[in-house]
């Protein structure tokens, strides 16, 4: 399958968790209306089948051979890290941040493919939602050793993970249908699914400061939509917001405010309640998936699949810094970012 964003380079996209890559039978697809995007003065025209996903053409990794790679791991000890997924890779790379050198990777966690958005949480613990095994693999600090790999139910991709913390709970989002699965720190299984009915497909789950959980995605329609659960439970309730194109990374910063990372509009930065448009946009070079803030709300990292890197942009005031590149091509697809320590 094919993603042409008109005006600019083609992605040749083999695989992707549901409504963007997978599923590419031709049933249950349609071409939605993307509203206008602002970035780059561009138009973009996708298709995003609603299909169930199917991840033909993946590598199945055997579990045994899920392993840990290595890296300079005492020079990682004591800096912060991004870590950068790449989808048609085999790898989940660390940087010591910030480098506006460009070092090459700290250290590796190997042997993971298909690969959208990855979260660390408090304890330093990677979490890779694995989409070509259809597995969460929990890997310990600094590229550590693998500490657990739960099954995903059913044949359902997963595609981004987020915390509470104060639950001591990690959530996984869901492709098609698109469900968010709780699974708490350690455990072996998840726990009862969030369904949101108006969400066809998602790659984006997030969580607030009040243990609140948000998923982005498009409807059937391929409309793109942002809801919430209060408190983690109950019926889902949609966001009235505007300017989104296709929400597919979600998080906030130490002020509550949402950070929307859209592959079509850019980031997009909604102060609470979270209704109307954004209060402030970061155009991205190249189309954003994933974003990561650091601990000091200083820097945002935005993988940008149009360049093959990841890009560092002062949060305040959206100026871009510098890239990071070393070990990270166009190819293979940068998607997931996420900082060490959250």
């Amino acid at each position: 399958m094919r993603i042409t964003f008109a005006g600019a380079r083609t992605l040749s996209v083999a695989l992707l968790a549901a409504g963007l890559l997978a599923g590419c039978s031709g049933a249950g697809q349609q071409t939605p209306s993307i509203p206008n995007n602002a970035m780059g003065q561009q138009s973009f025209a996708r298709q995003f089948p609603v299909s169930r996903p199917e991840l033909a053409g993946v590598r199945n990794y055997p579990q045994a051979a899920l392993q840990l790679g290595g890296g300079d791991s005492e020079d990682a000890k004591s800096a912060a890290l991004v870590y950068v997924s790449q989808f048609q890779g085999s790898s989940v790379n660390a940087y010591t941040v910030p480098d506006p050198k460009n070092s090459k990777p700290k250290c590796q966690v190997n042997s993971v493919s298909a690969v959208l958005g990855i979260g660390v949480n408090a304890a330093h613990d990677l979490y890779v939602p694995n989409a070509g095994t259809r597995t969460l693999n929990v890997y310990g600090p600094k590229c550590g050793k693998l500490l657990e790999s739960v099954a995903i139910p059913g044949s359902i991709q997963d595609s981004d993970v987020a915390f509470n913390e104060k639950t001591k709970t990690a959530y996984v989002d869901l492709t098609t249908p698109a469900e968010v699965l709780p699974i708490k720190f350690g455990a072996k299984s998840f726990g009862t699914a969030l369904a949101c009915a108006p969400i066809a497909n998602s790659y984006d789950v997030g969580v607030d400061a009040k243990g609140n959980v948000y998923q982005g995605g498009i409807t059937s329609s391929g409309a793109p939509i942002l809801a919430v659960w209060k408190g983690a439970k109950g019926s889902c309730q949609t966001l009235n917001v505007t300017g989104l194109g296709f929400p597919v990374g979600l998080a906030f910063d130490a002020k509550s405010n949402l950070i929307v990372t859209d592959i079509g509009t850019g980031v997009l930065i909604y102060k609470p309640p979270y209704s109307g448009a954004p209060t402030r946009t970061i155009t991205p070079k190249g189309e954003a998936p994933y974003s990561a803030l650091d601990a000091k709300g200083v820097n945002l990292y935005v993988a940008n699949l149009t360049a093959g890197s990841v890009d560092v942009y002062k949060y305040g005031s959206g100026t871009y810094e510098y890239s990071i590149t070393n070990g990270i091509t166009q190819t293979n697809q940068p998607w997931g970012v996420a900082i060490d320590p959250p």
